[in-house]
């Protein structure tokens, strides 16, 4: 990501693209209300020339050129985004019906999810680079959002030690039931700091741990479409890390304690979204959204990695044993 005195305008970008997507009526029943007024007002309150984008997008002829430019470019992009926050939307319900305390949102963004959670009446914390935080502050203090539950933790250039940086907080609480999400962050990683970061999270002294995040899988994807991502990342200073690949990301999570209880690939998007809704716009086909629980070690502290953890756990061994010796 660009340095901690400058926004990440990949995160501003999303967020003015997904502004033009809730200005469309047919893609409403897939962005609720309140993520609409959100979109909203933050683009609208965005630093110059970004809060431009505001009144251009409102133009129903520009707005198309822009879907026509964009489909042409990477076809697509626009939907997998859509998608994105749908999945994470209905993870959030998921998660609040299962009795989930705590949120943690790393590599927040400008994202809606830690706001939507605390408006529910849960805490919520969002890890970022302290200068996306102190310009989210400044936006969510000119809206009506109640945000008396929502924490912002700054974090620096390369630290994925969210152990330490939750644990240091004082209104993170170890005892209560924790969803993690990380949408569109893994990929900017080094394959050690995924690793740092799953190690991270999984020794998080919390209750109960969920892990939702998204992946791409770029040595699946049209080559064409991979470096188009990769150059327009690096167009705004930033640059993709390393892939981990569905093929590997089962294997990867075991190892780190967690097994994946879901994924949603683009063709579940379409057959339970986009279809019903006559929808037939590009999506990309090469990412997912996965689910990951925590698995519990009864009588041990910080869960291992898998090929250090103890050998008479026999929940460990049918679930997360397969998984390492057929991955």
């Amino acid at each position: 990501m660009n340095d901690s005195t400058s926004i990440s305008y990949t995160a501003a970008f999303i967020l003015i693209k997904l502004y033009g997507l809730s200005l469309d009526p047919q893609l409403h029943p897939l962005i609720d209300q309140k993520a609409r007024e959100y979109y909203s007002q933050t683009v609208y309150h965005l630093p110059f020339p970004l809060n431009l984008f505001h009144k251009l997008l409102q133009h129903i002829g520009l707005r198309k050129l822009a879907t026509v430019c964009e489909d042409a470019i990477l076809p697509g992009d626009l939907m997998h985004l859509v998608m994105r926050k749908k999945y994470i939307y209905e993870e959030l319900i998921r998660a609040r019906e299962d009795g989930f305390e705590q949120l943690v949102v790393i590599g927040s963004g400008f994202d809606f999810a830690g706001i939507r959670w605390a408006m529910w009446g849960g805490t919520s914390f969002e890890l970022d680079k302290s200068r996306t935080h102190a310009l989210k502050k400044k936006l969510n203090r000119m809206s009506q959002f109640d945000l008396s539950g929502l924490w912002y933790i700054p974090v620096g250039d390369n630290d994925t030690d969210f152990n330490r940086l939750l644990n240091s907080h004082p209104y993170f609480d170890p005892e209560k039931s924790t969803l993690f999400i990380a949408e569109g962050f893994l990929d900017y990683l080094s394959k050690a700091q995924v690793k740092q970061a799953l190690q991270a999270i999984r020794s998080t002294p919390a209750r109960c741990q969920r892990f939702v995040f998204t992946l791409f899988d770029f040595d699946a994807m049209d080559s064409l479409y991979a470096r188009i991502i990769r150059d327009s990342v690096a167009a705004v200073g930033e640059k993709l890390g390393y892939n981990i690949g569905r093929a590997h990301i089962e294997k990867l999570l075991a190892q780190y304690g967690f097994i994946a209880s879901n994924i949603v690939d683009p063709e579940m998007m379409k057959d339970e979204q986009l279809i019903p809704l006559g929808i037939s716009r590009p999506l990309f086909s090469d990412f997912y959204i996965v689910r990951a629980e925590s698995i519990e070690l009864p009588g041990f502290g910080i869960l291992q990695p898998a090929e250090s953890a103890p050998n008479n756990n026999r929940l460990f061994e049918r679930d997360l044993g397969s998984i390492i010796k057929t991955s």
